[in-house]
This record gives C-alpha cells, sequence and structure tokens, in this order.
C-alpha cells in the first residue's frame, strides 16, 4: 500500500523524479510529468480531471485539493494520447528502481527490498 507524504515530502520527491520525465512509461508512452496529488483516491480523480481540463497544470489541479495527505504520481502520455498514472511508489517497486533516498523516505517508500 502506498504511504501518505506530507507536501513537504511530496514535493522533495517530485525534485528527486523529474529527472524521469521523457523517458519510456512502457512500450507506448513516455512520462510526461511527477507531479504531487492529493492521496485519497476520489479527490486524486477530481485532481486527475483538472489537470486534464487545466490543460496540464498540476499545480492549478491541486488547488482545490485542501487536505493534508499528498502522494507523488508519474503522468505518461501514450501514443494515442491517452494519459495514464500510477503513484511513484508503485513506479519505483515495478521497476526495481536503485535510488539515493534518505533512510527515511527510504522506509516510507519500502523500498529495502531494492538493495539500497
Amino acid at each position: 500500500m502506498d504511504l501518505p507524504y506530507s507536501y513537504h515530502e511530496a514535493e522533495e520527491l517530485c525534485g528527486r523524479f523529474k529527472y524521469l520525465c521523457g523517458t519510456s512509461f512502457g512500450e507506448r508512452a513516455l512520462i510526461e510529468n511527477i507531479v504531487i496529488a492529493p492521496f485519497d483516491s476520489n479527490y486524486k480523480q477530481r485532481f486527475f480531471v483538472y489537470y486534464l481540463l487545466f490543460d496540464n497544470d498540476a499545480v492549478a489541479a491541486l488547488e482545490e485539493y485542501k487536505g493534508s495527505l499528498y502522494d507523488v504520481m508519474v503522468i505518461a502520455r501514450c501514443d494515442d494520447g491517452e494519459l495514464a498514472y500510477e503513484s511513484l511508489h508503485s513506479w519505483v517497486q515495478r521497476n526495481k528502481m536503485l535510488t539515493d533516498f534518505p533512510k527515511d523516505i527510504r522506509q516510507q517508500l519500502s523500498l529495502s527490498q531494492l538493495y539500497l
């Protein structure tokens, strides 16, 4: 299960993974953005609707959210123009990616099995 982050933690994770933009998200998609999104699934769905309505502006899409629990999302654009997304937590685990997270962040992401 993904763990919620504070806004500050989510901001730090976004900064550390921005370099992924433009890389492969699968066979037919490229990573477009790494963004902060609400942790709650209902608010997260609304966030993605707003993300599309506000022309891929994650800051504007997040503005309505007044909660304190956040997730970090990997957003990709497929060849056919469709939007694909996955939590950074899941994406890192699925890709068995080695990172240089501080110990406390590694524990939150449960990445110890990734030989850090």
